[in-house]
């Protein structure tokens, strides 16, 4: 049994329904178009990272403005080359069919809800995990990296740094 199991992994149909992909599959062959898009996606990239490295956005604003760039550059150069779905340029995001991608880290956010009379709960409580945060045995729902977190992304949200280093 476990020599079959091991043959199976081999093919690349194993048990957990991964599909193999082999790089050397010659049955689809970029097309000439495709490569001039390609091209143009470089060209436009190039010029947009060296617009961002001039403006004042801060670090951590960063990742979502170049997610947009590379969206709108590939959205663009696919309309001026009139490429077909199957010719297309793509992100690793329309390769897996996922429309809108997940962020690695999401902000937390709190909601309140009356569940007694007067008495007001957080509605996500059973949600998070309580984590030791302390040889006390104290509990918290953020672990200490998560507090620093926390406090970079509110300094980021609420105060434009470039903006103030740049006024010194």
């Amino acid at each position: 049994e476990s020599e079959e199991s091991e043959s199976e992994n081999e093919e690349g149909e194993g048990d957990d329904g991964a599909e193999e992909f082999n790089f050397n599959d010659q049955s689809e062959v970029v097309e000439a178009k495709t490569w001039a898009a390609y091209s143009e996606y470089l060209k436009r990239l190039v010029e947009e990272m060296k617009k961002l490295e001039s403006s004042e956005i801060s670090e951590e604003q960063i990742g979502p403005k170049l997610r947009h760039i590379h969206v709108d550059i590939i959205r663009k150069v696919n309309k001026n080359h009139n490429l077909s779905s199957k010719s297309a340029l793509k992100t690793l995001w329309d390769y897996v069919g996922v429309d809108k991608p997940a962020a690695a880290y999401a902000n937390y956010i709190r909601e309140f809800e009356e569940v007694e009379d007067n008495v007001i709960k957080d509605k996500f409580e059973h949600v998070w995990k309580r984590y030791s945060i302390d040889e006390l045995g104290r509990r918290s729902i953020f672990r200490n990296i998560n507090r620093i977190k926390l406090i970079q992304q509110i300094v980021v949200e609420q105060i434009n740094i470039p903006k103030l280093v740049k006024a010194e």
